[in-house]
């Protein structure tokens, strides 16, 4: 195996699978290459199914994966991406996808090769990332969105550009149409793309290495003028000696909102994981005391059948609101929003009416949180 690729249907459960699905893509190496997809129905007690997505005398190399669902095509696919190489030292070679269809355990459509969608593209490209529309809404075509992202080599000023293309009617048809994330003289590579199922929207990182950030883009599910991407940030970094960050967003179901992680440079020269977001200032930020205002967060007793005490550290004077969700960031209860002086402070909610199991309790403060698991018991 040469590379593998994990998504999961959180939240919006595929058709077939109990509680949901999980699938994970990978390439094996040696004779006749072959891109392999695994998928479990049972959340990952098993993995039953195998599908060969694509064969080849070349050699496959970097994969991506993604899981898609909408209103109109609720049954649930997964979205694969990949590069095939001429050999196992070629740098750049064709950019390939696919998806299950109709079910998240049928066998792939036939791969369609984006780059030669565009002649300028041909064997020019590496490194793809993939995201799909994942919630029970219809875009603007009556199907969901697709976007295949990766590197283009531009032979003339010999640096990378991120490129790629996005497909309206990703469920039913191949018809993609070409995307430009970063297409400038800046050397551009390492995308990464996920789809915010909280607010309908494509979200994008990558490395700008000329000018040592990684930018954070967004954009609406239905991509209107979808060459022009509003910037979040045009680097969320801090460290300006980047190697090889390969940054990822990722989210964060509690909150429902996304954060970021890259590897960063030590002084020794060896990689170190990195995080934030924009709940949460990372370390060495001037404005953590803010984050240090709402602290000490406990409940008891934990496990809890009736009567929950909630105690929190108030540094000085804010506004709170606490809430529980459950372990997928569904909101269950809203418990209250109250001001609070600087103090040690108790609130209190009876949790017997809900189910038993593991829930989180969080406290919220403008842009900050803070929270701990709760066990229901009956």
């Amino acid at each position: 195996g040469h590379d593998i690729a994990l998504a999961h249907d959180l939240n919006y459960p595929a058709l077939f699978s109990n509680p949901g699905s999980i699938g994970f893509l990978y390439s094996v190496n040696g004779g006749m290459d072959s891109i392999i997809f695994r998928s479990s129905s049972d959340g990952g007690n098993t993995f039953k199914n195998r599908q060969v997505v694509a064969i080849s005398y070349a050699q496959f190399h970097k994969v991506a994966l993604a899981y898609g669902k909408s209103n109109s095509e609720n049954t649930g696919r997964y979205f694969a991406a990949w590069e095939e190489k001429d050999d196992t030292i070629a740098t750049l070679g064709h950019i390939y996808t696919a998806h299950s269809n109709p079910n998240f355990n049928s066998p792939f459509t036939t791969p369609v090769r984006l780059d030669g969608l565009d002649p300028s593209f041909d064997y020019l490209c590496r490194n793809p990332a993939i995201a799909c529309q994942t919630n029970d809404m219809d875009n603007d075509s009556l199907n969901m969105s697709e976007i295949v992202l990766f590197e283009k080599f531009n032979p003339e000023s010999e640096d990378f550009d991120i490129v790629g293309f996005y497909n309206k009617k990703a469920a039913s048809s191949n018809d993609f149409t070409r995307l430009n994330i970063a297409v400038t003289p800046r050397n551009e590579i390492q995308p990464n793309i996920i789809f915010n199922q909280y607010d309908s929207s494509f979200m994008v990182t990558y490395f700008d290495s000329t000018a040592q950030k990684l930018p954070f883009l967004k954009k609406d599910l239905n991509l209107p003028s979808p060459d022009n991407w509003h910037v979040v940030t045009s680097g969320y970094n801090d460290d300006i000696s980047l190697k090889t960050p390969r940054p990822k967003i990722a989210l964060n179901h509690g909150l429902q909102k996304p954060c970021n992680v890259w590897v960063g440079n030590q002084s020794t020269g060896k990689g170190v994981a990195l995080f934030d977001a924009v709940y949460i200032p990372s370390l060495g930020i001037s404005d953590r005391s803010q984050f240090e205002m709402l602290t000490n967060l406990r409940v008891f007793p934990n496990p809890c059948s009736t009567i929950l005490t909630i105690t929190m550290d108030v540094k000085q004077e804010i506004s709170v609101r606490a809430f529980i969700t459950t372990l997928f960031g569904q909101d269950v209860v809203h418990i209250s929003d109250i001001t609070l002086r600087k103090g040690i402070h108790t609130i209190t909610h009876d949790v017997s009416s809900l189910p038993a199991g593991m829930y989180m309790v969080i406290n919220t403060s403008g842009e900050y949180s803070i929270s701990t698991k709760l066990c229901v018991i009956k």
